[in-house]
């Protein structure tokens, strides 16, 4: 799904489930928005795990008085391989492989925005350059050696909910597309939990624990 501005956030949504997605491309056809599209095809790959890969926020968010965008950079010593057959499971068939036997890690940096005009809040399309923006190491998560593929972990999985907007104040998520973010996260989840007959709760990490 490509992410610019509101405006394509919310077509992209709509035409791809309300819709027809080839209306939706014609659309950006003739808006001369193809970009966007392009580049995400370009992109498309098949990952070997999610522990492999680095992650970049691309939406915007405070940090204290600065402007940042979060990067999280996988810096594991153990590299997944990519089965010859790629089944539904494999992406996390690979990461319990991985925590089996290796912990998993990533360094934690931000961006900080330096010029409102070349890194704007609202467009998402736009790339900060990293070469005019400073990049900042904040610290190196670990994730430990464990067994979740287990009942009880799925369940709690089943469960969870998130939201970008889950956050201290100083460090909320800005800009437009964050702000349709924390409404459909909240929508989906309270559909998600009706479906399943479950109240709506935030887990702690007493949950989290007597699952392992």
């Amino acid at each position: 799904m490509p992410i610019g501005t509101l405006k394509l956030f919310h077509d992209a949504i709509y035409y791809t489930t309300k819709s027809n997605p080839l209306i939706f491309g014609a659309k950006l056809l003739i808006q001369r928005k193809i970009g966007p599209i392009i580049k995400f095809i370009k992109n498309m790959k098949h990952e070997t795990s999610p522990l492999d890969v680095s992650y970049f926020s691309i939406t915007p968010y405070m940090f204290g008085d600065k402007i940042v965008k979060y990067i999280l950079v996988h810096t594991s010593s153990y590299k997944s391989e990519l089965p010859k057959k790629l089944t539904p499971t494999y992406l996390s068939e690979n990461m319990q492989k991985h925590l089996k036997e290796h912990e998993a890690t990533f360094d934690f940096l931000i961006q900080i925005q330096t010029n409102e005009n070349e890194m704007p809040i609202n467009d998402a399309s736009i790339v900060w350059d990293m070469r005019k923006s400073k990049i900042v190491k904040l610290a190196t998560i670990k994730i430990p050696m464990q067994r979740f593929a287990t009942k009880e972990r799925y369940k709690l999985a089943e469960n969870l909910s998130f939201s970008p907007g889950h956050s201290l104040i100083e460090h909320k998520p800005i800009g437009d597309i964050n702000k349709a973010r924390v409404k459909i996260y909240e929508e989906m989840s309270k559909f998600r939990h009706s479906r399943n007959l479950k109240d709506l709760y935030k887990p702690t990490n007493k949950d989290f624990y007597n699952t392992i």
